[in-house]
């Protein structure tokens, strides 16, 4: 069954979700071999198609629940049973949540 439908989660639901930053895709500033997470940068300049799309990320992100999945998939990821226990939720309202984030390229399945 498809994801974010508020049934209950199908095997394919189960395979985890996490945030979408990859720090193996960013740059580092810095010498070689200094790659703190504090020094990642982009390398191009923001077009208004980038910052519109960020700014509909920042709307997203000024929903509790949407922050409280987010905390709860940062360290590592999490099936849809584990965030609902995670956040105190119902799998309905965590599987809309988690649609409108995964649609906005905030986290992936």
């Amino acid at each position: 069954m498809p994801f974010g439908n508020g049934l209950a989660a199908s095997p394919a639901t189960l395979t985890g979700y996490s945030p979408c930053i990859d720090a193996t895709e960013s740059h580092f500033t810095g010498k070689e071999g200094d790659q703190e997470p504090g020094n990642i940068r982009t390398s191009r300049e923001l077009n208004n198609a980038d910052l519109e799309k960020m700014a509909g990320q920042f709307r997203l992100l000024g929903e509790a629940m949407r922050l409280k999945i987010l905390k709860a998939i940062c360290a590592k990821p999490l099936t849809v049973g584990e965030i609902v226990a995670a956040t105190g939720a119902t799998q309905s309202n965590i599987s809309k949540h988690l649609a409108l984030l995964a649609s906005a390229g905030i986290i992936k399945r």
